[in-house]
């Protein structure tokens, strides 16, 4: 998951290093960790695989694997939601409404709110939602692109130096 974009980040890493801390640090356990890293396998693949190793383990197990899953899958930004439904579908495990709430979801944008947004770009550009993608990529700050689409939507208003002063 942490590979599907990328090279992994920081966020990412330490998120999957905590993975492997639940594992009381088992070195095979770190061992697949930088074998994943150095050769991460396609999303579709693993979790096709995923489904297949999960299958007939306890509901408490599986329900502990995807807890164990969810900083990673929150750090994947607005694919999360589809992220998290395919990796929980893979368990066998169903989500809540609830549940999914927790999880960015690129689709939840209306219409309107859409053409808008893809107006102000073509204006403006996107460089300023290409760098807080980046950032939260690299930091795991999610609240950062919540904020510029806050800021694109008109709904927080942003002070410029110059109007400080």
């Amino acid at each position: 998951m942490a590979a599907a974009d990328g090279p992994v980040c920081v966020a990412e890493f330490a998120a999957l290093n905590d993975i492997v801390r639940l594992t009381e640090e088992s070195a095979l356990a770190g061992m697949m960790l930088l074998t994943a890293l150095e050769q991460p396998m396609p999303l579709k693949a693993a979790l096709m695989d995923l489904r297949k190793a999960s299958a007939g383990a306890d509901a408490g197990v599986l329900g502990a694997a995807f807890e164990a899953a969810r900083p990673p899958l929150v750090l994947q930004g607005t694919r999360s939601r589809v992220m998290a439904k395919d990796f929980a579908d893979a368990l066998r495990r169903p989500l809540s409404t609830r549940e999914l709430d927790a999880f960015a979801n690129s689709s939840e944008v209306g219409f309107w709110t859409s053409i808008t947004r893809r107006s102000l770009r073509l204006i403006k550009g996107d460089e300023t939602v290409k760098l807080a993608d980046e950032c939260v990529r690299l930091t795991g700050e999610i609240e950062l692109v919540e904020q510029v689409r806050a800021f694109e939507d008109g709904k927080l208003p942003i002070e410029l130096e110059s109007d400080r002063s």
